[in-house]
């Protein structure tokens, strides 16, 4: 039986994860559960099919389990801090009445498997990327277990992302669309962000390859 610890910091902590604990995640289970709750849309390689939903094979397993845990909470009514908070229709519905065992488990499975390939051609880095480098680093690979890798990640979903946190800079999170996101940094970043500057780092980071 193939196991993953997931042990959860307190640097990027959340209201759900805010004490270190750790979390044993097992792959086998996870690959059950991902057939029965996520392969409509990631597929069982993480990857799916629509451009505008993100591929999580070989995401961080502390970074996906807070992802699951944010939309969980939102779907069951909790209040959602806009200082960091996740809410999507479908996703929130979907995995409403596992445990978080199995958010673990879905977690670990997804986190063990390949990265995807870059989803576009590599481009030169635009200026406003440098801004991403101390969270994300100039490769796309988060520097802590709870920051995202951004590498190869579909451009669209990417942009769509992005937009969601220029809004929450402006909004309170409470009265946001029903696909909404928060996170007190990334507010910020993205707050004066233009389009086409979206737009840019999100080609570039597309571009990037991730690590074999």
């Amino acid at each position: 039986m193939k196991t993953l610890a997931l042990v959860l910091g307190t640097l990027f902590a959340v209201p759900a994860l805010a004490a270190d604990y750790a979390i044993e995640g097992d792959t086998e289970r996870g690959k059950v559960l991902a057939g029965e709750y996520c392969v409509e849309c990631h597929g069982l390689d993480g990857t799916g099919t629509d451009p505008e939903r993100p591929n999580i094979g070989g995401q961080k397993p502390l970074y996906l389990i807070a992802q699951l845990r944010h939309l969980q909470d939102a779907a069951r009514g909790a209040p959602v801090m806009k200082s960091s908070g996740r809410r999507h229709a479908v996703m929130g519905h979907n995995i409403t009445e596992l445990n978080e065992a199995q958010l673990a488990d879905i977690s670990a499975y997804y986190a063990g498997l390949a990265c995807s390939p870059p989803f576009g051609a590599m481009i030169a880095l635009p200026a406003v990327a440098n801004r991403c480098q101390m969270c994300h680093g100039l490769d796309g690979m988060g520097r802590h277990p709870m920051v995202p890798n951004l590498a190869g990640q579909k451009t669209p979903y990417l942009v769509k992302q992005l937009e969601r946190f220029r809004i929450t800079g402006h909004m309170e999170f409470s009265s946001l669309h029903q696909e909404s996101r928060a996170h007190p940094i990334m507010d910020k970043q993205a707050h004066n962000l233009s389009d086409a500057e979206i737009k840019a780092v999100s080609t570039w980071l597309a571009g990037l390859p991730c690590p074999e």
